[in-house]
């Protein structure tokens, strides 16, 4: 995608591509977390954070095919195993714990399918985990 000659988070795309790309990727996510927490999140919200997923994972994945012998060719699409992988989780805090500070638990534990106890368990660790950098 290029604009004023530069090229934009994806390398070596056509805008066709992309722009079927997020689609398709949009619609899958905004989907899953529909389901989830379709009474946490406003539908503005959803799409916000839908958006953030699919563009923080196209971009990845984009990058992966230059920099990776072997993931020339990698998929684009949206990876439905990537629902439940650290980077998604950490999206979710980040989007949730923004727009509602003092309500944040609730949501993102339903959102990431954990009980409340377990959200809490998972964010002490992931915290740790990003004082180490």
């Amino acid at each position: 995608m290029q604009v004023q000659d530069r090229k934009l988070l994806f390398a070596k795309q056509d805008e066709q591509n992309i722009q079927a790309l997020l689609l398709g990727n949009f619609e899958t996510v905004k989907k899953h977390y529909r389901q989830k927490g379709e009474d946490k999140l406003t539908d503005e919200e959803l799409n916000e954070l839908s958006l953030n997923i699919v563009l923080h994972y196209l971009y990845m994945y984009n990058m992966w095919r230059g920099l990776y012998k072997g993931q020339e060719n990698k998929q684009l699409e949206f990876d439905k195993e990537d629902f439940h992988h650290p980077q998604t989780h950490d999206e979710i805090i980040w989007f949730v714990k923004r727009k509602y500070p003092g309500d944040y638990i609730h949501r993102c534990s339903a959102l990431m399918e954990m009980s409340e106890s377990e959200f809490r368990d998972y964010e002490k660790r992931r915290q740790e985990f990003h004082d180490m950098f």
